[in-house]
């Protein structure tokens, strides 16, 4: 074979942007090479499309580390046939890196670029893989921040009344709150009971909070409730508890919420998602 042919199908698969100009203005995206009339005539009839697809599953290798970090989405990605097309699809958008980039900078960024992805997609199919998505990557972001999180610069002084109302609470470790759409634990129970065939999931907005403790580096995943979300999305180690539940209901304050709230920040403190201290400064 030619050894300018050789070049320009190995920029192909190399370079998605100079395939894209071959796809728009195939002669113009030639010129630069010299070739006689022959190969010119052959590279009209030239399947980008098929080049396009093999530089997809170049991508995919250069990442397969996503199956131990979404193991389950790619799981569904590839049993709803979307896996290639995906692949291609960020392959065409990511810009070429101008600098080496570790392994977790890749993954994120492919992350970041799936999550857009099927946020722009109405359908079911697309919605269900985002929950499996946003749930397998907040585990994953989890455990990397456990490995670099550090202890509270600020005093705290650890609350030991039996009225908290006064009390500040703070989350203990690295704590993240999910809405999900679906419940993820659903879909993965189904994969597993078949890996053949995409489940159905009940669409169902779900409430989570993906706590860890770096002392006890265990990552614990509660299902809630919407007031107890509420409650702990205000949680920042400053304000105090009375002043968290009014924050969260404004306008609907009461005595019954007040008591609920309570129960709130007690079972939370059980479960070792906060603690209830007091912020001093120096």
């Amino acid at each position: 074979m030619n050894a300018a042919v050789n070049s320009i199908i190995a920029r192909c698969l190399m370079d998605p942007y100079y395939l894209q100009e071959i796809k728009r203005d195939r002669s113009s995206a030639l010129r630069e090479y010299a070739l006689d009339t022959p190969l010119l005539e052959d590279f009209q009839t030239f399947d980008a499309s098929r080049c396009e697809i093999f530089g997809g599953f170049i991508t995919k290798v250069q990442l397969n580390q996503l199956w131990e970090v979404i193991p389950y989405t790619r799981l569904l990605l590839s049993l709803s046939g979307l896996e290639p097309k995906i692949f291609v699809a960020y392959r065409n958008s990511a810009p070429l890196p101008t600098k080496r980039v570790s392994r977790d900078q890749k993954t994120a960024l492919f992350l970041d670029f799936l999550a857009t992805y099927l946020r722009r997609r109405r359908s079911e199919r697309f919605q269900t893989l985002l929950t499996l998505l946003m749930h397998e990557r907040t585990v994953w972001a989890i455990g990397k921040k456990l490995l670099t999180s550090v202890s509270e610069d600020r005093k705290y002084t650890r609350w030991k009344g039996k009225e908290i109302d006064s009390a500040v609470p703070r989350t203990r470790g690295v704590l993240a709150l999910v809405k999900l759409a679906h419940d993820p634990f659903e879909i993965v129970s189904r994969l597993r009971q078949d890996e053949r065939t995409v489940p159905m999931a009940t669409k169902q907005l779900t409430y989570f909070a993906y706590s860890a403790d770096p002392t006890r580096m265990k990552l614990q995943i509660l299902r809630l409730e919407k007031l107890t979300w509420l409650i702990l999305s205000h949680v920042d180690g400053r304000k105090d508890v009375m002043t968290i539940l009014r924050r969260v209901a404004p306008h609907q304050f009461s005595r019954l919420l007040a008591r609920d709230g309570r129960i709130v920040f007690r079972n939370l403190r059980r479960s070792r998602v906060i603690e209830l201290g007091r912020a001093t400064t120096e």
